[in-house]
Parts: C-alpha cells; sequence; structure tokens
C-alpha cells in the first residue's frame, strides 16, 4: 500500500487532473486527500466523489446509489399515493452524479486555465438529486407534501437492498451480518432461521430474505435498527420526507437547505 500511495503522489504532480470515490476517512489514513496532494502540487484540480461528502457527520458512511436516493427524498415522493415508495428502475444518482462531477471538472480545469488556480470538487451522491428536487422542496410546506406515513422506511430500503445488489462481495457481506446479528441478538427466531437466511441469500430466494427481515426487524424499533446497522457497516438509509431533510444533522452542516425571508 505504501508503494500505491507514492505512486499516486508522484503521477499527481504531473496530472492535470485527480479523480476519487474513496471515502474520505481512507484518503487521509492513506494521506493522498487532497491536503496532502495540494502540498506536492499548489494547483492541482481534483474531484472527490463520495456517498454523503467530506464534511457533515455522514461523511464516513459507506452509501451507493439507493442509499443517496433514499436520503435526498427522491424515493418517498417516487411511486403511488397510497402505496409505500418505490425505487426507479434505474441507479439515478450514479448517473446524476456522473454528469454534475464532468460538468464541475470542466469549470475546475477553465477556471485553472485562466488563472492558473486548482481547487477541489467535493461531490455527494445525494447531492445532485436535490438540485433535481427543487420544486418539490419549494413547494413542501405550502402543499404538506411529506404527509404520507411509512410504517417502515429503513425496513423497506433494507429489503430491497438484499433483493437487488445480491453480488459475490456482497454476498460475503451479507453472510457476516447474519452471523452477527444472530450471535448478537440471539432469539430462538432469529437463531432457526438464520441458516436458512443465509442459504437464500446464495439461491436468491427473496420471499425467505423479506421473512428474515421483516422478522427480525419487526422486533425492534427504529433507533435500535439503525445501531445495529452502523455497528456492523451496512449501508442504508431511511426513506426521508422533506421534513426529515430540515431536521436531519447532516443536512444542517452541508447548508443544503436553508430558510429564506421573502419580503411581500
Amino acid at each position: 500500500m505504501r508503494k500505491a500511495c507514492s505512486y499516486i503522489i508522484n503521477k499527481s504532480q504531473r496530472a492535470d487532473l485527480v479523480i476519487t470515490n474513496y471515502r474520505p476517512e481512507t484518503l487521509k489514513k492513506w494521506k493522498i486527500d487532497y491536503s496532502d496532494l495540494v502540498k506536492m502540487k499548489e494547483n492541482l484540480v481534483m474531484i472527490h466523489f463520495s456517498a454523503f461528502g467530506t464534511n457533515g457527520p455522514y461523511s464516513e458512511k459507506t452509501g451507493f446509489a439507493r442509499v443517496a436516493e433514499s436520503f435526498s427524498g427522491l424515493t418517498y415522493m417516487t411511486g403511488y399515493p397510497d402505496r409505500k415508495p418505490i425505487f426507479s428502475g434505474y441507479p439515478i444518482a450514479d448517473a446524476l452524479a456522473g454528469v454534475y462531477g464532468a460538468f464541475s471538472v470542466i469549470l475546475a480545469l477553465y477556471h485553472f486555465k485562466q488563472t492558473g488556480e486548482g481547487q477541489l470538487v467535493d461531490l455527494s451522491l445525494y447531492e445532485p438529486l436535490i438540485r433535481i428536487m427543487e420544486n418539490y422542496i419549494m413547494s413542501w410546506k405550502e402543499k404538506c407534501l411529506s404527509e404520507r406515513v411509512l410504517i417502515t422506511p429503513l425496513l423497506l430500503h433494507m429489503i430491497y437492498m438484499i433483493q437487488k445488489i445480491i453480488s459475490g462481495l456482497s454476498f460475503l457481506h451479507l453472510h457476516k451480518i447474519f452471523r452477527k446479528i444472530s450471535d448478537r441478538y440471539r432469539t430462538s427466531r432469529i437463531s432457526e432461521r438464520s441458516k436458512i437466511s443465509y442459504q437464500s441469500i446464495k439461491s436468491k430466494k427473496s420471499d425467505e430474505l423479506d421473512e428474515y427481515f421483516i422478522s427480525f426487524f419487526s422486533e425492534h424499533t427504529l433507533e435500535h435498527s439503525r445501531e445495529i446497522m452502523e455497528k456492523h457497516g451496512v449501508a442504508y438509509s431511511p426513506v426521508n420526507s422533506v421534513a426529515d431533510l430540515f431536521n436531519d444533522p447532516h443536512f444542517k452542516t452541508e447548508r443544503l437547505l436553508f430558510p429564506l425571508l421573502i419580503m411581500h
């Protein structure tokens, strides 16, 4: 790893642009984040993709498109009024972040060409989604668009995640989660079904996975479920409404939303 980091440092000194999508703490640990690289090249342009950006209390959380879509409120407003929110069939956050990232890099490089100054483009997966939801956010208070009631917002995302992103890496990760959850919160129901659920991942039997997670999370409050996910490093997000966004500490830190005093 030391050789790899040295290679990156050497290459960045001759590069016009550095692109990374590691979590902020990872780059800091390797001593190759923007504050480190800019010491070697003062006018470096760098774009840092991450799930929640480099600032705020959630900056070190893991995440991917579905997490960002849930966190931003996009999932909450997608679907039918009388049913639970649904995900789109395409990871919108990934594509939109790519477009915004490319646009931001072009502007940063143009600024570099004009002034000789470098800069860091700090782009999270959920930020571009906020931009495409501006009308929804602005009309939130007037039309009460956040009054939809969800019984199990965390569970909805967890079930979807298990069903839709099963892969070799996810399989190993989920196996670890099943094992730790079963050991730590051992009840007769969970213990009996742990082995079944483990086999369900391999065979991709979503009904059995649904049953397992419904059984488990129905026994815990939302906050307790959050603690479990945090402890085991599971990427998750509640399906936020706009009201949730205004009360969320990460949004407050990032200052993406703030009240405006409008004079009539």
